[in-house]
């Protein structure tokens, strides 16, 4: 499964907000200068995740957003599910016709599918990621000439 933009850029932002978690309120501005987002669809995204309840917002000079919690305790199953919506989940209850061998195999694999995928977000909190992300930025081999 590949996510959206919005979620790529969703998740993108919070790994950055995770970052400036002790810090306090990021502005969105510092958002799309740090990963190159677009301002105005980061703003929509940003909203998606302040009614999620994942961000607080700020108003103000000293504002901006901010996690709600702390990043051990946000996990990537509560920043994907508002983003994707409906596309990231199967739907457990729709039967597919029984007569239809092929069509109750593709079933089955989808829900299965979707069970590992709902697992691996659930079970990674944003504070994996972020450990994750900075690891392998630590260990890139640098070239000096």
């Amino acid at each position: 499964m590949f996510f959206s933009k919005r979620t790529q850029y969703g998740v993108r932002a919070m790994v950055r907000m995770a970052e400036a978690y002790q810090r306090g309120y990021v502005r969105t501005h510092d958002l799309t200068r740090d990963e190159g987002l677009p301002a105005k669809f980061l703003e929509s995204i940003m909203a998606t995740l302040t009614r999620a309840r994942l961000l607080q917002s700020k108003m103000g000079a000293s504002g901006g957003y901010r996690l709600a919690r702390d990043p051990e305790k946000i996990t990537l199953g509560e920043i994907v599910r508002p983003l994707e919506g409906q596309r990231l989940e199967f739907d457990e209850k729709k039967q597919a016709d029984r007569e239809l061998l092929g069509a109750i195999a593709v079933q089955a694999v989808q829900l299965d599918a979707s069970r590992a995928l709902q697992s691996v977000l659930d079970a990674m909190t944003l504070q994996d990621l972020l450990e994750r992300a900075t690891q392998q930025i630590d260990t890139s081999p640098s070239y000096m000439i």
